[in-house]
């Protein structure tokens, strides 16, 4: 008795919609981090000026939505006024470029925040 075709040809099928899985959302994380790369260089400076430093840049999609994300520090502490100062600094910036296509919500907060959702 010899190997089943059927079934070679099955996962061999089964193999090659793998590799087209891994490689779309392979290509998808490229694009977000082509994101994050392009916002950080484009707001950084906006946000030295204003007296803070720039952690961390995320975009990414949870459901149905993204999220671009930017994560703050200051000697001084990030409070709400602070987020809602360079939300608004930068909010014209990122429309005129327009690097991002999709909808998304924009959240500004604390590196506080950040190290709080990595610990869990």
């Amino acid at each position: 008795m010899g190997a089943n075709p059927t079934l070679n040809c099955l996962e061999l099928h089964n193999l090659s919609v793998r590799i087209k899985n891994a490689t779309a959302k392979k290509k998808r994380e490229n694009k977000l981090n082509n994101i994050e790369n392009k916002v950080n260089e484009l707001i950084e400076d906006t946000i030295i000026n204003l007296g803070y430093s720039l952690y961390d840049v995320q975009y990414v999609k949870e459901g149905k939505d993204y999220f671009l994300r930017l994560f703050l520090e200051s000697e001084n502490g990030i409070d709400l006024e602070d987020c809602e100062k360079v939300s608004n600094s930068v909010t014209d910036i990122l429309d005129k470029e327009d690097y991002i296509k999709e909808q998304y919500f924009l959240e500004v907060s604390s590196t506080r925040s950040r190290k709080d959702i990595k610990k869990r």
